[in-house]
């Protein structure tokens, strides 16, 4: 028998005795709702598998990742009158002084919404270990850190979301200019900070990597926001009272400062003495 014609114009599809008119339906079962959600490759895993991270290095015990350890290029002269200069790879369990923290911290920050190991450990790890390494010169480039920070937060999974306010805190407390970078960035945050701070109080999650830490998504919200305020000033106290206006405000000097002059103001129109309304009951 002679085949039907097969139309090859689109949006029709050769087949073996027609055309197809519907899509292919994708092979495997859809996620559920208690299962992960599939999230594109972060630029950890694709410099990781591509050897671009060449000068770090998981340590694994046994069947669980430990440490990390950092590539170091040494040199050395000749030794005993000989001619030939020797060069070769130290590793160390300290970044090396010649890697920029400034590269390499937004992709390290990027590989904290991964779910496989060693990615995830690489990410947590490297990154503590790139903040303490900055150090004061964190608030020059905190900015660059907002992209990846909010890429981890929107993900809204406990675990990720916990492990990035972490962060965030530690990287309020080695350079508290840093809060003051993130002021005009903090609307970008506010929305998960705000579910969490709402309705993060049973999310228990275990730090993991034997630091034998539980805590909770609110308590981490509630930290990161009252260190924000306290580190960034006025600027950051206007900040979350716009974008998180359930949240209590830290008590600063600044705000008592504010309340005792309002206290003041109010004692006055009421016709009463000084001191009659105290600051605190103005918040």
């Amino acid at each position: 028998m002679r085949s039907p014609q097969i139309h090859k114009e689109a949006p029709f599809v050769p087949g073996s005795g027609g055309v197809v008119l519907s899509p292919r339906r994708p092979p495997g079962r859809p996620p559920g709702p208690t299962s992960r959600t599939p999230l594109p490759a972060s630029l950890l895993r694709t410099y990781y598998d591509n050897g671009t991270l060449d000068f770090v290095a998981v340590r694994w015990r046994g069947s669980r990742a430990d440490a990390l350890s950092w590539a170091r290029g040494v040199s050395k002269g000749p030794e005993g009158g000989g001619t030939l200069n020797r060069s070769y790879t130290a590793w160390s369990p300290e970044p090396p002084p010649e890697l920029d923290p400034a590269a390499w911290l937004p992709v390290f920050l990027d590989g904290l919404r991964e779910y496989d190991e060693p990615y995830r450990f690489l990410a947590i790890r490297g990154s503590e270990e790139l903040l303490l390494r900055a150090g004061e010169n964190l608030h020059a480039f905190a900015d660059s850190l907002v992209v990846p920070l909010k890429a981890a937060l929107d993900t809204r999974e406990p675990t990720t979301v916990a492990v990035a306010l972490q962060l965030m805190l530690m990287a309020l407390s080695v350079d508290p200019r840093v809060a003051r970078e993130w002021v005009p960035a903090y609307w970008q945050f506010a929305q998960v900070l705000n579910l969490f701070y709402a309705r993060g109080g049973g999310l228990r999650v275990d730090m993991g990597y034997n630091r034998h830490a539980v805590a909770t998504c609110r308590q981490l919200a509630t930290d990161f926001m009252v260190a924000f305020e306290l580190s960034g000033g006025p600027a950051a106290t206007a900040a979350v009272r716009r974008y998180s206006p359930g949240a209590d405000p830290a008590v600063t000097d600044a705000s008592m400062a504010r309340a005792a002059s309002k206290a003041a103001v109010k004692a006055v129109e009421a016709g009463l003495e000084p001191g009659t309304f105290k600051p605190f009951t103005l918040f």
